[in-house]
């Protein structure tokens, strides 16, 4: 039985997520800022699943529910960064407010439980890392680039401490799912607060479109839970889980496009050998 510890986990994909480990029988503590212990998955899970009241933006919140679920269920052995928030509004419309806000939850948040989490993981040398991204995160579209520049962040991250950790016993991955049938298009979602007309047919149509169709396209939020688990039991677990077929396809069209800019690609002329070149990544 491993310990689990899921961000986000009230509702959307967090909960199933949550779910679909508890049916596998794993335990796994549910974190978010307003988690319900009424919630029925308690009493249906009443050993097993654990209320946890976490704000991924405040580094003694983090610290105190990783202190409660290690006191419940031992040391963690999965910890899943679900939590997020998303604006809609062109680049324009967004304000630098709304902007650090975003990437505090998305980001800095995730980076601060991973903090805390591997102390222990590296001191018994194994555990798992997997940080909910999204095609958001390959491919960024009007209206949502201030979410994607939070998970073009998070893939950066996550490829680091990938490397960072290979060799501890230390398993990282990333999930990046395309489109979801949750209502996180409408719930997790803020609004810019300015509207500016020139931008109506381009980010102004495309949210308006996100916010109609919210939990009524995309896969099937408790599949993607299944992969998530399955993932989890993985000896080598991919860098990527890309899920759904239109995460599928956005990121190939991207792919071909890239391949496309590196056929004309100037290498360019290398330096003398008395100049540094700069090369060391």
């Amino acid at each position: 039985m491993r310990t689990w510890l899921v961000t986000g986990a009230s509702k959307g994909l967090g909960a199933a997520i949550a779910r679909a480990a508890l049916m596998r029988g794993d335990r796994v503590a549910l974190a978010s800022r307003y988690m319900s212990p009424a919630d029925p998955i308690f009493s249906e899970f009443p050993d097993a699943a654990l209320p946890i009241t976490l704000d991924v933006v405040d580094p003694l919140s983090i610290g105190d529910a990783i202190c409660k679920v290690e006191g419940w269920g031992g040391p963690i052995d999965v910890l899943v960064n679900n939590a997020g928030q998303g604006i809609h509004g062109a680049i324009e419309e967004t304000s630098d407010k709304d902007l650090r806000a975003l990437f505090d939850v998305n980001f800095f948040g995730v980076a601060a439980t991973i903090r805390g989490v591997l102390p222990s993981m590296r001191a018994r040398g194994r555990g798992l890392i997997i940080n909910i991204g999204s095609v958001g995160g390959f491919v960024a579209n009007p209206g949502t680039g201030a979410y994607c520049a939070t998970k073009f962040a998070l893939e950066a991250l996550t490829e680091a401490l990938r490397k960072e950790v290979e060799g501890m016993g230390i398993k990282v991955a990333m999930i990046a799912p395309g489109g979801m049938r949750t209502g996180f298009n409408n719930s997790s979602i803020w609004q810019a607060g300015v509207r500016i007309e020139a931008y109506h047919s381009t980010a102004g149509t495309r949210t308006d479109e996100l916010k109609r169709n919210a939990g009524v396209r995309g896969s099937d939020v408790e599949a993607v839970a299944a992969a998530v688990w399955q993932l989890s039991k993985m000896d080598d677990p991919p860098s990527h889980l890309i899920l759904g077929a239109d995460a599928i396809e956005r990121i190939d069209q991207k792919l071909s496009h890239l391949r496309l800019q590196l056929e004309s690609a100037d290498p360019l002329t290398e330096a003398p050998s008395h100049v540094g070149n700069g090369a060391a990544l």
